[in-house]
């Protein structure tokens, strides 16, 4: 599920998530901030923030603030 942005995290949004896991997948440079909005949410569902991208992604990657479509896009089709 895509949510269009930090901003579009909402209680509404994850409500219907309750009781399920939910990985979220930031883009790159806004980990920290999505890991602090996700403490929000545990109460509803176990909630966590994967860092992959920006363990792997490159300067330039980083730079251009791709997101998880990006990364597939580029690397597996």
């Amino acid at each position: 599920m895509a949510t269009g942005g930090l901003n579009n995290l909402k209680v509404e949004l994850l409500r219907i998530l309750a009781g399920k896991n939910v990985v979220l997948f930031p883009d790159l440079g806004c980990y920290d901030k999505w890991y602090h909005k996700a403490k929000e949410f545990k109460k509803f569902c176990n909630i966590k923030v994967s860092n992959i991208l920006e363990l792997n992604a490159t300067e330039d990657e980083k730079n251009k603030g791709l997101d998880l479509a990006d990364f597939l896009i580029k690397n597996v089709l």
